[in-house]
């Protein structure tokens, strides 16, 4: 048997169903959202609910930072059986960056809640990196409910064994259109082809859902959008269309004429450090500034030109900083309000919720229209509300509710500007009209 449907978290779950705002969602679950001052749905959790806890295979598709992780963790949480040692939940995501961040708010949701549940904890684990000897003997030996991994990391583990997919229930791909790009098609392929796999209910998300994705499960993949008008296309259409691109409303772009320089210009990470301290001084952002680099080697130039300058910047990208902790350490700046600017590569534009984040910079113009999308999608997120409902019977939420207030539905505004020199105008026009934005000039 491939699927197990009789479990005794999951006939407690239907027993307990929240008769409110989070209809369909377990009442544990639901107390828990509204101690963390979570007291109803964004958009998209609302319409994702309801398909997903029908066990139908879903694309999410919706802005950046609208709250795709917790639509489909929660329904994930609800069928979970957390009296049985087996594996039922699987998320992959394309970075390690985005596995460690689903992780930690899956975890935040398995904390805590009643004497059974903490008897019987839903256990939560992470496989990204190298699959050494220590991490697949852990997996075997104790075997999560849910795991959250890259692609390459998960398929090595499979293929050791270390992992059981006899109970497995659903599978989700985070940034699916990125998990289908060349580097990582290979693994979701082989991933597909496994028969628990194809038994289990498939969920895809991003805030760019593309026809491939939806062609993963031909005739069965439904399209939730967060978008009225894409949701009106996409059920008009059918089930093998893609929605349109859509962004937050708060989010203003804005653009700045600049020289084109060749790629032999060793003068280019000043150049770039003097572009940013220049937008500094014009936007003069109450947050961190978030700068795309679409070349890595350049990172270290601008740093340099921007510490030069008295600014208070780090780098993240694929190799700064070059260990976990260093990395670790960067984000820690940047949720403390320590940092003006922080420089990344394309890694950061996927998924990855970093906080404080007022401005995006692109020092080019992105080469295609979701790139932008996705870049922008870093600033004007959802983010806490300011008070905490308590009361008599909870006098004051623990800790694990006051991290999960990172997820309710309140959006911040935020400024995307991009430098564009004359060669690329038609292209930051293009990704106007695609994207239905107005790009003011600076």
């Amino acid at each position: 048997m491939l699927l197990r449907r009789a479990a005794p978290l999951r006939q407690h779950c239907a027993r307990a169903v929240h008769a409110g705002q989070w209809a369909g969602i377990p009442s544990f679950l639901s107390s828990k959202l509204e101690q963390a001052g979570i007291f109803s749905p964004s958009r998209i959790q609302e319409l994702a609910i309801p398909p997903l806890v029908a066990k139908q295979d879903v694309a999410l598709q919706s802005v950046t930072g609208s709250g795709k992780t917790l639509a489909y963790l929660l329904p994930s949480f609800g069928e979970i059986d957390n009296t049985s040692q087996a594996l039922q939940t699987i998320v992959v995501t394309p970075t390690r960056e985005l596995a460690v961040q689903v992780s930690a708010q899956a975890k935040r949701l398995a904390r805590g809640g009643s004497k059974r549940r903490k008897q019987n904890p839903v256990i939560v684990e992470r496989a990204v990196g190298r699959a050494v000897p220590e991490m697949l003997s852990r997996l075997k030996h104790n075997q999560p409910h849910i795991v959250v991994a890259t692609p390459q990391t998960l398929c090595h583990v499979l293929a050791s064994e270390a992992l059981a997919l006899g109970s497995l229930r659903t599978l989700i791909l985070d940034e699916a259109d990125s998990l289908l790009t060349r580097n990582n098609r290979p693994y979701i392929d082989e991933l597909l082809a496994l028969p628990a796999v194809a038994a289990a209910q498939l969920v895809c998300v991003s805030a760019t859902i593309t026809d491939e994705v939806l062609q993963l499960r031909p005739g069965s993949m439904q399209l939730v959008s967060a978008s009225a008008a894409a949701q009106a296309e996409a059920e008009a259409a059918g089930p093998a269309s893609s929605p349109r691109y859509e962004l937050p409303e708060q989010l203003r772009h804005v653009s700045v004429e600049t020289q084109a320089l060749s790629a032999s210009d060793e003068t280019r990470g000043a150049h770039y450090a003097g572009l940013v301290a220049r937008a500094h001084a014009a936007l003069q952002p109450r947050g961190t500034i978030l700068v795309f680099v679409d070349m890595e080697e350049l990172a270290p130039g601008i740093l340099q030109g921007l510490r030069k300058r008295k600014f208070r910047a780090a780098a993240l990208t694929a190799s700064l900083p070059s260990d976990r902790k260093a990395r670790a350490a960067v984000l820690r700046q940047v949720k403390s309000g320590k940092l003006q600017v922080l420089v990344v590569s394309e890694m950061a534009a996927r998924g990855m919720d970093i906080p404080n984040i007022s401005t995006v910079i692109n020092l080019t113009v992105p080469q295609s229209s979701p790139q932008y999308l996705h870049r922008a999608g870093r600033t004007a997120r959802l983010r806490p509300q300011p008070q905490l409902r308590t009361s008599k019977d909870n006098p004051a939420p623990d800790e694990a509710a006051l991290e999960l207030r990172a997820a309710s539905p309140t959006a911040e505004s935020g400024t995307v500007l991009t430098f564009v020199d004359e060669a690329n105008r038609d292209l930051l026009a293009a990704h106007q009209s695609a994207l239905d934005i107005f790009v003011h000039e600076l």
